[in-house]
């Protein structure tokens, strides 16, 4: 009987273990961009979120996911009003912790000095307590570390009406839905109706997440393989391409590259907009779903071997992702505060160790775990 419960839990666990081992690697990445002390070795590593696709995509695109299987093909089995109940609940929880992080990060933050390319972006006016109050209960203001925080209120409440509409079968209207959302959102500037692409498309995909599998084992090895290096290669090329448009000032400036600065300079101002991060572009949708197939690929081949060196560290915040992105402001913030700025790699690089094994650390505390919601 021990053997039995064994085997279903070695074969069950592999369903997700990539998911959580790439959440933990996103976690690691956003707390390295929001620390921002470059130049480091973690650049070469997040791209100090300055690329065409981010971690943050991530991290939105695997939530939708997971809602999509766990909330709405794992529940078929109870009603709507059950399923919605649910979703509200993690909505007002999630809010709850939206008000509270923001109003403690927003009084830590105006009464500490920052140096100035390290201040958090506060736009609550700071001699006018009530409207500070009302825009930190009414979302207008989310502080910008915990901001992620504000889209995922907006996915959980809106999300009954998604699997509403998946459980009549109804998987391409959601799509035009999610589209439709997005594109509202684009034109009435709202980030936090952009965003729902990214979190309703994987939805989609996590409802019927079996029949793809199932449809993905029919396919002879040769087909899988090709269509996983061409995820792969397609994912690296986008990357590398990327790496050049954003940060390639400095090597147009060679005299032997076949591009001048000048033309550098006049493609950036057509390219640029099309992958904007903060207006949420169709470009930059569009690969982040492509990169992220293409890391899926990459994470869930060499699995055994990132895990060898690397599972004590990205399982953990994987599975205790929202713990460990709910409390890295707080330790950001005194870090920003107290340690100076260095031009040093290595020095920065050190900085952004001890940063994240801290995180790690006090993510794992039990009455961290008790307070703060996974």
């Amino acid at each position: 009987m021990v053997h039995l419960k064994t085997m279903s839990k070695i074969s069950e666990k592999p369903r997700f273990v990539t998911l959580d081992i790439m959440r933990g690697f996103f976690i690691l990445v956003i707390i390295a961009d929001h620390l921002n002390r470059f130049p480091s070795w973690f650049g070469w590593i997040t791209g100090q979120g300055r690329l065409w696709v981010s971690a943050g995509e991530g991290f939105f695109i695997i939530s939708g996911l997971l809602v999509g299987y766990t909330r709405g093909y794992k529940k078929l089995n109870l009603s709507m009003r059950q399923v919605a109940s649910l979703l509200y609940k993690r909505a007002f929880i999630l809010y709850t912790c939206a008000v509270v992080t923001s109003a403690a990060l927003l009084l830590l933050t105006l009464h500490s000095h920052f140096p100035l390319s390290l201040q958090p972006s506060v736009v609550v006016p700071k001699n006018s307590l009530s409207t500070a109050i009302y825009q930190i209960f009414t979302l207008h203001f989310v502080f910008e570390w915990v901001y992620f925080l504000k889209y995922y209120i907006a996915s959980f409440l809106i999300a009954p009406l998604f699997i509403w509409l998946l459980r009549k079968k109804q998987a391409i209207v959601c799509l035009i839905l999610a589209f439709v959302i997005w594109f509202v959102g684009y034109h009435i500037e709202q980030d936090w109706l952009q965003w729902q692409v990214l979190f309703f498309v994987p939805a989609v995909l996590g409802f019927h997440l079996e029949k793809v599998r199932s449809y993905w084992r029919t396919l002879s090895l040769a087909a899988r393989r090709s269509v996983e290096r061409g995820l792969m290669g397609i994912t690296a090329f986008i990357l590398l391409l990327s790496s050049f448009w954003v940060f390639g000032w400095e090597l147009v400036k060679e005299p032997h590259i076949i591009m001048s600065f000048d033309n550098y300079v006049a493609a950036r101002k057509v390219i640029d907009p099309l992958f904007y991060k903060v207006q949420l572009s169709l470009g930059r949708v569009l690969l982040a779903f492509i990169c992220f197939a293409g890391l899926y690929v990459f994470f869930n081949k060499l699995q055994p071997r990132i895990g060898k060196y690397t599972d004590w560290l990205l399982l953990p915040f994987g599975k205790m992702s929202l713990v460990a992105y709910i409390i890295h402001g707080f330790i950001i913030l005194p870090i920003q505060v107290f340690i100076p700025l260095s031009t040093s790699s290595v020095y920065n690089t050190s900085l952004g160790i001890v940063t994240v094994l801290f995180v790690y650390g006090v993510s794992q505390l039990k009455v961290v775990q008790k307070v703060v919601p996974r």
